[in-house]
């Protein structure tokens, strides 16, 4: 009987996971066909990635002055010593679990150089049914982040860059802000970002996500600082499909 009841949740809780993945296609189908009818270009072609993702990008970069922004890399990287990780690479093999049938892969990588960082990540939804297995895959990459503020505490960190859906092909222009709290020598640190991805073609909203990561380090020397990561996500696609989820991981940061 024991058996039979463990069968039976399992099977209820998987076909209450089951959809999501589905529900994620039919909101993409949709806008892809309000964006065709209303004469939107999404090519899968990175030269048509949307002038809007570009066009931030450039729009951050003469919002400040040139002449700031490398008299501000300077002094950063000029304080590498008391910073370190302000010229570094990090890298962050982390995942999140979904109850009660659904993990996400979020492997990600980001280089940093004072002033500037670039922020790259493979985001896959890996829903787990009855019926098998559905994937939602997407690219997203922060082509460009400004380290607004850089000092031994608080890092803070504006970015544009695209998410890259996997399953229309299709480009969209993502925005993100990071706030970055560290403690005791970077012993403890706690890594907030919001992302939010927009269609300007159908103003739908494909994705937006927010997550808060606690760190403790386990390993730290000169040259390498390595963290165990447990944290909360939450996600929404087209604002139809909430998922709030347990994310965890490592996070290494090389510098």
């Amino acid at each position: 009987m024991t058996k039979i009841l463990f069968y039976l949740i399992l099977v209820l809780f998987a076909l209450n996971g089951f959809s999501q993945v589905d529900k994620i296609k039919e909101n993409s189908d949709n806008n892809k066909k309000e964006s065709e009818h209303l004469g939107g270009n999404s090519s899968p072609c990175m030269e048509n990635c949307g002038e809007a993702c570009f066009s931030s990008v450039a729009d951050f970069c003469f919002d400040i002055a040139i002449s700031s922004m490398i008299e501000l890399n300077k002094s950063y990287i000029d304080n590498k010593d008391n910073v370190p990780i302000v010229t570094s690479f990090d890298f962050m093999p982390q995942g999140a679990f979904h109850p009660s049938s659904s993990i996400i892969a979020l492997p990600r990588i980001r280089g940093n150089w004072g002033l500037f960082s670039t922020d790259a990540r493979f985001t896959s939804l890996i829903e787990i049914t009855s019926q098998g297995s559905d994937y939602w895959n997407t690219i997203d990459w922060q082509v460009l982040q400004l380290n607004l503020l850089v000092t031994k505490p608080v890092i803070l960190r504006i970015g544009s860059g695209f998410m890259f859906e996997n399953y229309s092909k299709t480009y969209f222009n993502e925005h993100s802000i990071g706030l970055d709290f560290f403690m005791d020598d970077y012993k403890y640190r706690i890594d907030n970002e919001f992302r939010i991805a927009k269609d300007y073609t159908t103003a739908n909203i494909p994705r937006i996500e927010g997550s808060t990561r606690f760190n403790y380090a386990l390993l730290q020397n000169d040259h390498i600082d390595g963290y165990i990561s447990l944290g909360v996500l939450y996600q929404n696609y087209y604002l139809d499909v909430p998922m709030w989820s347990c994310i965890g991981g490592m996070a290494f940061n090389f510098h």
